[in-house]
């Protein structure tokens, strides 16, 4: 796998970014960001809601379900931000393991290329259109 990283502040971070972090056992983990510091999360209805409001996802393939998991709410730690990956139901994150320390960010994902030519992903626009490739692919 290669992964292109753009370092970014604890205070650049925003609901969205995609981001790579070491996992609590060094593992490099992607995954995108969907709550921030001091917001309260909980999911409910097969959907994301942050303080009580849905949150609209433009990022995620039609029809994909946040299911499963119905949860109490959670809020997220000064110093962590919560993390989803897009393939809701394949993806362990967030909701399994909790809040993700900034300090263990180690940058915001620019491009991301597994196996074959046809499995990667373009992120915040970068290289757009390149053979048809489909933000969010892959993590």
């Amino acid at each position: 796998a290669v992964c292109v990283l753009k370092k970014i502040e604890p205070g650049e971070i925003k609901r969205g970014d995609v981001i790579a972090f070491r996992s609590f056992n060094g593992t490099r983990v992607i995954k995108r960001v969907i709550g921030l510091p001091g917001e309260q999360i909980e999911i409910k209805n097969n959907a994301v809601y942050i303080n009580g409001r849905i949150l609209d996802e433009p990022y995620l393939p039609e029809g994909t379900l946040t299911c499963g998991y119905d949860s109490e709410a959670v809020k997220v730690p000064h110093d962590s931000v919560y993390v989803m990956g897009d393939n809701r139901e394949n993806s362990c994150d967030s909701r399994d393991y909790g809040p993700v320390p900034v300090k263990r960010i180690e940058g915001k994902v620019v491009f991301y290329i597994n196996g074959g030519a046809d499995e990667f992903a373009l992120v915040d626009g970068v290289l757009a259109g390149l053979a048809g490739a489909v933000t969010g692919r892959g993590y």
